[in-house]
């Protein structure tokens, strides 16, 4: 799985594979100059993203897919 992947597809589509895949770590990338990090454990899921920074824990696929969309598609502030 690949940034482009998670914001390219069906949010339902991208939780149900991650519904049935195993605990791990199932995306460590940088997009657009953040780092992104999406990992399933015996209880949800857990997003990070860095520049800024966020960090979002779900007990749902996709609640974590949808922040961590969200996130990446809104445009970052930069100060002047």
């Amino acid at each position: 799985m690949n940034i482009k992947h998670i914001l390219n597809s069906e949010v339902d589509a991208i939780a149900a594979d991650l519904n049935v895949a195993a605990e791990g770590i199932y995306l460590e990338e940088e997009f657009e100059g953040r780092k992104a990090l999406l990992k399933k454990n015996s209880i949800g899921y857990l997003v990070k993203l860095t520049n800024p920074n966020f960090s979002a824990f779900s007990t749902t696929a996709k609640e974590a897919i949808t922040g961590m969309r969200n996130e990446l598609l809104t445009p970052r502030r930069t100060r002047g």
